[in-house]
This record gives C-alpha cells, structure tokens and sequence, in this order.
C-alpha cells in the first residue's frame, strides 16, 4: 500500500511505494502512477531540493551464513560440526580513519 509520512518539522515527505503495487489501488483508491504523479508535481516545487527512493532493508543472515562458511548455497560446514557461536561474545569496534595517523599523512598536501 501507498504510505506518505509527512515530517514538517524537517521538511521531508516519506512515500513508502511496493514494488507490487503497479495497476493496483490501496484502500484509498490510490494507485502506483497516481502517488508517481504526485511525486512529479511536488519535483517542481521550489521548496523541494532533492527526491530519492530509500529502499527498505532486508536481512539476509541466511545467506551470510553459508557465503561465509564455505560459498557453495546452503552449505554450512562450521555448524554442522557444532560451531555456532554459543556461548561466544563477540565486539567489533571502528571509529573511522585516522587521518593524522603516519600512514595516511600526506607530508606534502596534510591528512
């Protein structure tokens, strides 16, 4: 279904559109081409700097699992010998790069 989230406080209109929806109406009777109509006319707004499409994201552990394990689909070989990661406590940390760090300093052009 059609969504649209206006947020005023930031200026921004959130239009959450399936990609099922082509031909189909919603509740409202609103249809695929007439939420893209809308989106054309407020385009050419002056107020509107910017539209983009935000896709909504999806886990895919599933897949991670046997990409990292082997990279053959749906081979697991670490849990099949029992290692799933019970019990284990895992931390990954990253602050970004360290401009000023040696290798990354550029004596000539600064970080």
């Amino acid at each position: 279904e059609l969504k649209f989230e206006p947020n005023f406080d930031e200026g921004s209109l959130t239009v959450s559109i399936p990609d099922d929806i082509v031909g189909t109406a919603n509740e409202l009777g609103v249809t695929l081409e007439c939420g893209l109509s809308l989106l054309l006319g407020l385009s050419v707004l002056n107020d509107v700097c910017t539209i983009e499409i935000i896709k909504p994201m999806k886990e895919l552990n599933v897949n991670a699992q046997w990409l990292v394990q082997s990279g053959i689909q749906n081979e697991r070989p670490w849990f099949d010998m029992g290692l799933d990661g019970t019990d284990q406590v895992v931390a990954c940390s990253d602050t970004g790069v360290d401009v000023v760090n040696c290798y990354f300093w550029d004596s000539n052009n600064g970080p």
